[in-house]
């Protein structure tokens, strides 16, 4: 006997079947609004695919927090799930779900963590032969902090692994932070944060210099206290490698010394930035008009791209943003010559005190 499946199982399978990240429902007055985003672009899920409808019901909703073991009964507060959800006897995928209560019912968002897709080598993200000897240089010293910078759904994630992974390769001992762990490696030894636990990165981080580890990812620097810690771990003869929500190369610096690290600090620990985009391309078969090949959205896969910074360009960065820092510093201190005269003392000797 044959058995529909639910509508949100559709909407999901549909999704996980032409790689889409997050899937939408937005409520309205009375009704759902489902939108599915791929290749960064958020479209209605009936433009994804005919079988699928434009709007569901509240027992959509209900099945979603059924299988993230959420509390149906709770509308008033933010819910966070996750669940691994099998589409086929070989199919699944893990899915992250996050309920949000807004003035017409509760907003929905899924987002799609597929672990089945290879991660395997620098050269396989797309980057060229001169940004992998930059990277892989550091990498081999075992010491000092790389960050990977982009905004969200850039691929930082995913260039992070991989950068683990070729150390594994190499023997070294890796561990890595992460909130969440969007996909299981056996190659390394990963840790779960869980803030409402007390488990912090800066906590995690204090502990996991204790393991002895060679190379250790701090899945994103979210404060002054992990970036600290990180910024002198790497000082000290550890490889760190994390992340930084950032728009353009530059913001990396503003943000680290928005979180109060010291400059000195900052330009001995810093040896890498690698700034990514994942860049949306034409489909090859209607260049963009939108074709059964493209479900009709004129896209058909994103490529990263990728700027690297070697410490000599970080250095050079650090000291142009430390003296706007300074220069701004100085202004709004009603233009005090003292203060003055220290900003410049520090632009021109690098950030270095005099002997």
């Amino acid at each position: 006997m044959f058995v529909e499946r639910p509508v949100v199982d559709q909407v999901l399978a549909c999704a996980f079947e032409v790689g889409a990240s997050d899937v939408h429902f937005d409520p309205h007055e009375g009704t759902w609004r489902v939108l599915i985003r791929l290749y960064g672009v958020l479209f209605p899920a009936n433009r994804i695919s005919d079988a699928l409808s434009a709007y569901v019901s509240k027992e959509a909703i209900l099945r979603l927090k059924v299988l993230a073991k959420l509390n149906i009964g709770e509308q008033r507060i933010p819910q966070d799930g996750q669940v691994t959800f099998h589409f086929s006897a070989t199919q699944s995928c893990d899915l992250r779900i996050n309920c949000l209560p807004t003035l017409y019912g509760e907003r929905v968002v899924v987002r799609l963590l597929d672990g089945s897709k290879a991660i395997e080598n620098l050269t396989a993200l797309g980057m060229r032969e001169e940004e992998q000897q930059k990277i892989r240089h550091v990498m081999h010293d075992h010491k000092g902090l790389i960050i990977v910078a982009g905004s969200i759904g850039s691929g930082k994630s995913t260039t992070m692994h991989t950068m683990l992974l070729e150390q594994c390769r190499q023997g070294a001992s890796v561990l890595s932070l992460e909130d969440p762990i969007e996909r299981k490696f056996p190659d390394f030894t990963q840790v779960q944060i869980d803030e409402k636990q007390g488990m912090t990165f800066a906590q995690g981080l204090r502990a996991a210099l204790r393991q002895d580890p060679d190379t250790l990812m701090v899945g994103e620097i979210r404060d002054g206290e992990t970036a600290d810690i990180a910024v002198r771990a790497g000082m000290i003869g550890h490889l760190i490698i994390s992340s930084i929500h950032a728009n353009r190369p530059e913001g990396v610096m503003n943000r680290l010394l928005d979180f109060g690290v010291h400059p000195l600090c900052l330009e001995e620990a810093l040896r890498l930035v690698i700034f990514q985009t994942l860049d949306p391309q034409f489909c090859q078969q209607c260049l963009g008009i939108g074709c059964d090949a493209c479900h009709g959205i004129g896209y058909v896969e994103r490529k990263a791209a990728f700027q690297v910074m070697t410490h000599s360009e970080v250095s050079t960065q650090l000291l142009t943003t430390t003296a706007s820092f300074s220069s701004q510093y100085v202004k709004e201190g009603a233009g005090s010559f003292a203060l003055r005269k220290h900003a410049k003392s520090k632009m021109a000797y690098r950030f270095y005190p005099r002997s």
